[in-house]
């Protein structure tokens, strides 16, 4: 989760590193031996799962979402377009504006992307946009797997054809 990092700063937020094992699923603790974590919590489901300290502060769960939604989407767009081997002015053609703008998109300290302009981008990678809510648990799981493998999205062609050009 190191890309919450500069968001967290900005925001004058210490952040501890935790790794997906540290909140899914965690065993009963009381305290980690750093001291960063408190007591297990319950989900809904029933699962235990430990949660930072810090996570406590409703500001500072703000500004982990935050993070990720600004540095994940622009990590997605750069993975996907390298994994096509596409240039950001490829991508700024078929997304009808200037290889700048693309530019912008793949900063993870840009912060702005529209969801306008996400469905134009999910468009021009012929892949799927979802926006949902969820709880932390998840959240915590989806952030700490920032893989290129786990960030990129194949067009439909390619998951539903075996990469043949020819529409459905």
């Amino acid at each position: 989760m190191h890309f919450l990092s500069s968001r967290i700063e900005r925001n004058h937020l210490k952040f501890t590193e935790i790794t997906v094992d540290d909140v899914v699923n965690a065993p009963k603790i009381e305290k980690y031996e750093s001291g960063n974590f408190t007591s297990v919590t319950s989900s809904n489901n029933g699962c235990a799962h430990a949660v930072p300290e810090d996570w406590y502060q409703k500001e500072y769960r703000e500004a982990i979402v935050e993070a990720g939604i600004e540095q994940d989407i622009a990590w997605q767009i750069l993975n996907n377009r390298q994994k096509r081997k596409w240039t950001q002015r490829q991508l700024a053609e078929r997304l009808g504006t200037q290889q700048s703008a693309v530019r912008r998109l793949e900063d993870p300290e840009y912060g702005r992307h529209s969801l306008n302009t996400l469905v134009k981008v999910a468009h021009a990678f012929d892949c799927a946009l979802q926006v949902r809510l969820l709880p932390f648990s998840e959240f915590a799981e989806i952030s700490n797997n920032l893989s290129p493998e786990a960030t990129f999205a194949a067009s439909f062609i390619e998951e539903f054809t075996n990469g043949s050009e020819e529409e459905i």
